[in-house]
């Protein structure tokens, strides 16, 4: 019996100390697990940190990449804006446009004060980005913004024109004899049957390739009611100098060059070719800039929602410089009427038409919708149309008698080198051109504002935040 006693003793004493070794164990694993806590807790901050160092190397290489950018830009002064490409969307802060833009999206990148913090996006970025409005300034202030029309560029076209067509004047005047056949001479062999009806493809075709194929091809947005109404209150100008003033104006010397179809006119009838002619031409101009502005130049051009389109004061103002240009050009043509024609009767009915035409609206208009024009697609436009229309009437309608016009209605100053054509034959390209694209302007910044038309043009804006003045 006491060996048995002694036996369970000697069990419950082995029992008991293999109790404590696994409480023993369990401690040790228990420190194990705090350890292996504590290790992961270190993994998981330096993992941290990694994904801290990545970021902060992705905002390095994107500001390395703004300011390398802003470095390459030639022009100084402004700010950038959106150009809102694909991936990209618009908002607004301190009323002021800013880009929203998914990671990865292809665009160009934008930087604009708002609340002292500058928001960029750039090329690929692989994400937004927001940094101090310090850290550009000395870059920023060496920036242009390609959207920001220039407050000179009336006065770039014109100096544009002037470098080139001041010294072909010179060169065409050295000119001394017409290389020319007499009219009468050539217009009775017949030689250009159906010709001027067949040339109006010369603004047909350019109007139906923006139209059916650039515009759709680059998914291309215009805004057609301003495009419509454009051409719907210039087109009756043009309808009007033909049946109004064409018996003063004009002459058709070769019935054969058109359809044999008379439209009516003041006086006597003018061919219907006349009537196609200033609405292909209005149309060929009008979708030239809009391509030119839409897709070409766009980078120069002003969204529909900019605060310089829907935030003006009224269309309708004084802007004394057109006004007295025209006065300028319309007594200079009455003085060298005088001067180039002494012993000729007769007044520049011509040119006073195109310069009222032109420059009325400018008087009215110009003052607000300045800021809107994209300059390099009008001076782009308008060279493209004197080409057309140089080519048109120097080797063709001129010298084949389309039509000519009547001296006693001309300033008196001719270009003998193309068949005496006369100095207003190259002027009213200038001037439809100018006043198409001001007149779209117009009633692009009136759709844009979405307020009634007499309140746009005549009533202010009482309401509006004027802007700093742009550089």
């Amino acid at each position: 019996m006491k060996s048995a006693v002694d036996n369970a003793n000697a069990n419950l004493a082995t029992a008991g100390q293999q109790i404590i070794d696994i409480q023993h164990k369990i401690t040790n694993v228990n420190s194990d697990i705090g350890k292996y806590q504590a290790v992961n807790k270190h993994i998981a901050q330096l993992q941290k940190g990694l994904n801290d160092l990545h970021n902060d190397v992705i905002d390095l290489r994107n500001k390395k990449l703004i300011v390398q950018s802003l470095e390459a830009l030639p022009s100084p002064g402004g700010a950038m804006l959106s150009l809102n490409p694909p991936g990209c969307s618009t908002a607004k802060a301190s009323g002021y446009p800013i880009s929203l833009c998914a990671e990865g999206s292809p665009l160009m990148f934008d930087f604009i004060t708002s609340g002292g913090s500058r928001h960029c996006c750039r090329e690929f970025l692989m994400k937004p980005i927001v940094f101090p409005s310090d850290l550009l300034e000395e870059s920023a202030m060496h920036v242009r913004n390609p959207r920001q029309p220039s407050a000179s560029g009336f006065w770039i076209v014109l100096a544009m024109l002037a470098m080139i067509s001041v010294p072909a004047a010179f060169t065409l005047h050295t000119v001394k004899a017409s290389a020319f056949q007499p009219l009468n001479r050539v217009v009775a062999g017949n030689p250009t049957p159906f010709g001027y009806s067949v040339s109006l493809l010369i603004f047909v075709v350019p109007v139906l390739a923006i139209a059916f194929w650039f515009f759709p091809q680059e998914h291309i947005h215009i805004s057609q009611r301003a495009f419509w109404w454009t051409v719907g209150i210039l087109f009756p100008f043009g309808a009007g100098l033909d049946f109004f003033f064409a018996q003063f104006f004009f002459r058709f010397p070769d019935p054969d060059a058109t359809l044999r179809i008379l439209a009516p006119a003041l006086g006597h009838p003018v061919p219907v070719e006349e009537y196609l002619f200033y609405l292909t031409g209005f149309l060929a101009v009008l979708s030239i800039y809009v391509w030119l502005d839409g897709y070409w130049l766009h980078a120069f051009a002003v969204p529909e929602d900019d605060a310089r389109r829907t935030d003006f004061d009224r269309l309708l103002g004084l802007h004394a410089n057109s006004f007295f240009l025209a006065v300028l050009l319309i007594g200079g043509a009455i003085v060298t009427r005088r001067i180039a024609q002494p012993d000729s009767p007769g007044f520049p009915g011509y040119l006073t038409f195109l310069v009222l035409t032109a420059l009325v609206p400018s008087t009215a208009l110009y003052r607000e919708v300045r800021r809107v024009i994209n300059w390099r697609a009008l001076s782009l436009t308008l060279f493209m149309i004197l080409l057309i229309s140089l080519l048109w009437e120097a080797t063709l309608a001129i010298p084949y008698g389309w039509w000519s016009y009547q001296p006693a209605a001309m300033v008196g100053l001719y270009i003998r080198a193309w068949d005496n054509l006369p100095i207003e034959a190259v002027f009213v390209w200038i001037a439809v051109t100018y006043g198409t694209v001001l007149v779209y302007e117009t009633i692009r910044c009136w759709h844009a504002s979405g307020r009634p038309l007499g309140d746009a043009l005549f009533r202010r804006n009482a309401a509006r935040v004027r802007r700093p003045a742009s550089p």
